[in-house]
């Protein structure tokens, strides 16, 4: 994945309870996910796809993403421009 988040941590509150995203090590020069976890479990960078229930979980939820500038291994040299 590639990008760098606007924020450093939002919160949203949902009716199943707070949705926080956070970005560890943010920066424009920082643009690729080296890993993210969704409430402390990682979560598989070579399928990085959520469903929609592990966001609205009840209760809450976080999900964290580590930031850096150089690309990780999981991004093929082909899909890298």
């Amino acid at each position: 994945m590639k990008g760098s988040p606007l924020l450093d941590k939002v919160t949203l509150h949902l009716p199943t309870g707070d949705l926080t995203i956070i970005a560890y090590n943010n920066s424009p020069e920082n643009y690729y996910v080296q890993k993210a976890a969704i409430n402390g479990q990682p979560i598989d960078m070579t399928k990085p796809f959520l469903d929609h229930s592990q966001l609205v979980s009840k209760g809450g939820v976080t999900l964290e993403f580590w930031m850096g500038n150089t690309q990780p291994p999981y991004i093929k040299k082909e899909f890298s421009n």
